[in-house]
């Protein structure tokens, strides 16, 4: 067969065409397998993080029940004395090389404290060590009966170096906004019973430099396990020692997380 001039050009048209298709194939598959390799490395990632997280999770949850452990055994227990949520120091437990947990406890708080009783209800506040005395304010309890002078009143005791038998101070707040101060001091213990419900009581220090004990203890966990944190945190009551409901912060990333607004 013998080709003339114009078919061997539209050979020549042909092969490079080939060729440029062949070159868009390779790439297009090229493109296709980095694709593909980007995805398999993100899930990757992605199930690392995941297992870490869960992990750092369950590290938390040993320091949880750690503290509760050591909240049994001391109703006051603080991992740094007079701590706070927004001050004092938590101390780190190494599990393993990996794994890890920081553990903070406090009960006091900044500022005034407002509780509520049921009738016939009472419970203990830790007023030791306090720069100032603490003032007892009731709003409510404002109900006078003749026939019940004590109903929908409040009383306080207080109590020293545990000795609930023998009072320190002891009275009684009756009529609306009723005010009272008692005396801190060490190993101080006081106590408010109430006679009939009251709604709303309110304690405050004579210095505004005290943190109160709130009523709750707070028990927060930080567990690591690599480079990947979480964060969990309870609080008993210490009127009826409920538990209320774990929250979780839902921590993880690539650095150390202290604060649950990090991202």
């Amino acid at each position: 067969m013998k080709y003339n001039e114009n078919n061997l050009l539209t050979l020549h048209r042909t092969r490079g065409a080939a060729l440029i298709i062949a070159m868009l194939v390779v790439t297009a598959m090229t493109s296709i397998g980095f694709f593909v390799s980007r995805l398999n490395i993100r899930d990757t990632v992605q199930m690392t993080r995941l297992e870490q997280s869960m992990l750092a999770y369950y590290d938390a949850e040993a320091g949880i029940e750690q503290g509760l452990l050591m909240f049994r055994y001391d109703k006051n227990v603080e991992t740094t004395p007079f701590a706070t949520d927004t001050q004092g120091e938590s101390k780190i437990f190494n599990i393993d090389t990996l794994n890890s947990y920081k553990l903070k406890i406090w009960y006091r708080q900044k500022g005034t404290i407002s509780g509520s009783l049921q009738q016939d209800g009472s419970i203990d506040y830790n007023i030791s060590k306090l720069l100032g005395n603490v003032k007892i304010t009731c709003s409510d309890c404002n109900v006078f009966d003749p026939t019940n002078p004590n109903k929908n009143s409040l009383e306080y005791t207080t109590f020293q170096n545990g000795d609930l038998f023998t009072s320190v101070q002891k009275g009684l707040l009756i009529g609306g906004n009723a005010t009272s101060t008692v005396t801190s001091g060490t190993d101080m213990i006081l106590r408010l019973h109430a006679w009939g419900a009251v709604k709303n009581f309110k304690l405050s220090s004579t210095n505004d430099q005290d943190a109160l004990d709130s009523g709750y203890t707070y028990i927060e966990s930080v567990g690591t396990n690599g480079d990947t944190q979480r964060k969990l945190r309870i609080s008993v009551n210490h009127q009826n020692g409920s538990i209320l409901p774990i929250f979780d912060f839902v921590l993880h990333g690539q650095t150390t997380i202290d604060t649950p607004n990090t991202p």
